[in-house]
């Protein structure tokens, strides 16, 4: 799928995604509430503690509107009043070719390691003085959905893992990508001469928006690679695995051992996470050249 926005004026657009966005994150919110008192008899609050398993899952189902109604149904509607109806989300073509698949997921195993240090590097970082109010909020925002979290995964049934798996991997990976690659960048691509400087902005947007102070040079460097998969491909699915599969990664690990892999990797000595670093970093440079090569003789093939 190749995106080809018509040309309205950046204001127009601009001024279409803020209001979008905040109508349908606040409806469905309110949807999600109102429902979720119903099924779960809970009433959901920003000042909820969540305590119960039932308030948990209630809390839960909440975010599953909230994701739909922040990212899913607003990346919809943009694509609707932007692109051009061949090109719209929904006309996306399925990648037939497994090895685009393939490098993808194996680009994930050596992104894994260097996020991981970033996250570490990050940690390190302080914002200047004039920057800690900044600092501080994001580092609340951070706390609070860490608790969340943590909440969500404590839930161990095999249905409760399915919910888990089917919000924090499946449907946030949908929905972010398709917003995020399928919409801001895509747009972004459309105004700026300069395609990876729309990559760069893109990332920058998704990793700021998350408000994790400690995890915001990683994400963008998740960011990165996902957008410049979407661009050398044209193909929002394989930024969706990327995604889904990262997600996935760092879920499934928790379950098997109440721990997240990036926790694991800070208990190697400083040696040997440079020496991963090092080689995950050169694979992933040559896999995505990989990736940037073979999806450009398969345009070539296709033209």
């Amino acid at each position: 799928m190749r995106h080809n926005l018509e040309k309205k004026p950046l204001l127009i657009i601009l001024l279409a995604v803020i209001p979008i966005v905040l109508v349908f994150t606040i409806g469905f919110a309110y949807l999600g509430t109102l429902i979720s008192e119903l099924i779960y008899g809970v009433a959901i609050s920003p000042s909820i503690v969540l305590e119960s398993k039932n308030q948990i899952q209630a809390f839960r189902f909440v975010q599953i509107f909230s994701v739909i109604g922040t990212f899913l149904l607003p990346a919809l509607c943009i694509n609707y009043i932007v692109l051009k109806p061949v090109n719209r989300l929904w006309h996306i073509n399925m990648p037939k070719d497994f090895k685009l698949w393939g490098i993808t997921a194996l680009s994930l195993l050596c992104l894994l390691p260097l996020m991981y240090i970033l996250y570490a590097l990050n940690k390190a970082i302080e914002l200047p003085s004039f920057f800690s109010s900044l600092e501080g909020f994001m580092q609340e925002q951070e706390l609070l959905r860490e608790r969340v979290l943590f909440q969500f995964l404590s839930l161990k049934s095999p249905l409760d893992f399915i919910v888990n798996i089917f919000l924090l991997c499946g449907l946030a990976a949908v929905g972010e990508e398709l917003f995020f690659r399928g919409c801001i960048q895509a747009i972004l691509e459309r105004l700026i001469e300069r395609k990876w400087l729309a990559v760069f902005i893109a990332a920058f947007i998704f990793s700021f928006v998350h408000f994790q102070f400690y995890g915001f040079f990683p994400r963008l460097a998740m960011g990165l690679v996902l957008g410049f998969v979407f661009l050398w491909t044209g193909n929002i699915l394989l930024s969706i695995e990327l995604h889904f599969l990262f997600n996935f990664i760092q879920i499934f690990s928790h379950y098997l051992w109440d721990d997240f892999i990036s926790e694991q990797f800070m208990d190697l000595s400083l040696i040997a996470m440079l020496a991963v670093t090092f080689v995950s970093g050169t694979l992933l440079v040559v896999l995505l050249r990989l990736l940037y090569r073979y999806a450009q003789e398969k345009k070539s093939v296709s033209k």
